[in-house]
Parts: C-alpha cells; sequence; structure tokens
C-alpha cells in the first residue's frame, strides 16, 4: 500500500480500516492501533520492530531505550518500534496494535512473544525468574521481511508489586504469610 499524502485518510488493501499518514510512511490503522512518539538519545539507531521502555522525556516528548529481560528497570517494554529511528531522531512505537515488516521467519503464526536478554530483541521462550518473563505480543504472519506481530504488552508484576502484598527486607528461601488483623 502506498502511504496517502499528508493529513490525508485512505482505504487499505492490506487492512480494512482507514488509514491516516502519519509521518512519511507510517499509516495509522484507525481503531486498531495505538503509537506514541518517541526519541531516541541512544547514540545508536533503533530498529523497526525492537521492543522499547520508556527511559525519560525531552521536552514534551518521550525517550525510549532498548528493552531487556536481564534487568528489571528494562524489562517495562511499551511497545516495538514502528519504524527505524535514528540516534537523536523521533519516531513511532506501537503500543497497541500491528507493527508491519518484521523478520518472524523464525516463528509460527500464534507464537506469543517475550522479551529477551538481548536489547530490543524478542524471543519465543518466556524467561524464568530471576529474568523478567514480560509479554510483547503475537506473531499474526510469518515472513523474513513482511512479518506482521501484534502488539498487546504485558508487564508481570513482581510479589513486591502486588497491591495487596507487604514486603521488606526480604532474603532467600522467606515464606509468605496472611495477617489476619
Amino acid at each position: 500500500m502506498t502511504a496517502p499524502s499528508r493529513a490525508a485518510i485512505a482505504r487499505s488493501k492490506r487492512a480494512p480500516s482507514s488509514v491516516c499518514n502519519v509521518k512519511s510512511g507510517i499509516c495509522l490503522q484507525i481503531g486498531e492501533e495505538t503509537y506514541i512518539d518517541a526519541t531516541n538519545k541512544l547514540g545508536f539507531q533503533i530498529n523497526n520492530c525492537q521492543a522499547v521502555y520508556v527511559n525519560g522525556a525531552q521536552g514534551s516528548k518521550t525517550t525510549v531505550n532498548l528493552t531487556n529481560a536481564a534487568y528489571e528497570s528494562s524489562s517495562y517494554v511499551i511497545g516495538l518500534a514502528t519504524q527505524d529511528i535514528a540516534n537523536n531522531g523521533q519516531g513511532k512505537i506501537t503500543v497497541r496494535g500491528l507493527v508491519h515488516d518484521c523478520d518472524t521467519s523464525s516463528w509460527v503464526e500464534g507464537t506469543r512473544l517475550f522479551i529477551s536478554t538481548q536489547n530490543g530483541n524478542l524471543t519465543d521462550v518466556k524467561p524464568s525468574a530471576p529474568l523478567h518473563g514480560n509479554f510483547v505480543g503475537t506473531v499474526v504472519y510469518q515472513h523474513s521481511n513482511h512479518g506482521i506481530i501484534l502488539v498487546n504488552p504485558s508487564n508481570t508484576p513482581e510479589l513486591d508489586e502486588l497491591h495487596d502484598v507487604g514486603i521488606s527486607n526480604k532474603t532467600i528461601n522467606d515464606l509468605l504469610s496472611w495477617n489476619g488483623s
């Protein structure tokens, strides 16, 4: 599909909903996707389909970094880059919806994807503790260049992040108990 001119709305043959040219080559499936604007201050390019988390702000723009399941601070996935984002550049992050033109050749359609211990990469094997096994999305179309991922991130809470659990000074082999008072 060719992107329509700026602010134009057109029908897509690839998707049944209307699309709007948000930024050169980026089309929003109206009512089916949600984007955020993000700034890349990492010193290198963020590639299309890489998983990112919010690491700050610059002015009114969110800044992002690549996720990594090995570290709690970088495991809170917000979505996938919808385009290559140059260093010091701005781009779109899909927080819900379809991301196109991913390399999904390693996974069959329907495969659930998680953040991995390789910065920004995805895996079909849920990382186990002490790694952070946060869900990113599902493979919709398997292809080496035109793969599609349905982004629907879910950050799995850790035990001490649950609303009715209070933990302080935890040590190995501690047990939880219910305080009935």
